[in-house]
């Protein structure tokens, strides 16, 4: 048996998978070449650092818990702690889990990367500078 649309279904242009070429605004899920503001997976790059988070810096040259990073700060609310001074921290590439597979993980911890060791070199090296000028 062969099934045919009828004549009202094959004759109305918007019932048709074909992209007409002239139509301007269709959802797709390929990026433009012109956007700039991309979700992106890369480390985003810090303007500044606050005043809790340049402690950290300071603090995580060993593998820190978020309850000891808490403690040094005097800070006693988790999430607050967690959104404004240590996702910035782990999204600008400066601090790194122990455990990145299982953020979870009883034992995560917290240390400096590369480029936050260099940050906080950088910070040591313009705190002197500025005690040398005094």
């Amino acid at each position: 048996m062969e099934y045919e649309l009828t004549e009202h279904l094959t004759e109305h242009p918007a019932l048709t998978d074909q992209v007409d070429t002239e139509t301007e605004d269709l959802v797709t899920d390929q990026v433009d070449t012109e956007t700039e503001d991309l979700v992106t997976d890369q480390a985003q790059r810090l303007q500044s650092l606050t005043e809790h988070q340049g402690k950290i810096v300071m603090f995580c040259d060993v593998p820190r818990s978020v309850a000891a990073m808490m403690d040094e700060l005097g800070l006693t609310h988790r999430t607050f702690f967690r959104r404004n001074h240590l996702e910035p921290l782990l999204r600008g590439g400066v601090l790194r889990m122990t455990h990145p597979e299982r953020p979870n993980h009883p034992d995560q911890a917290y240390v400096l990367t590369e480029d936050g060791a260099k940050l906080k070199v950088r910070r040591v090296n313009g705190e002197a500078g500025k005690d040398n000028e005094n």
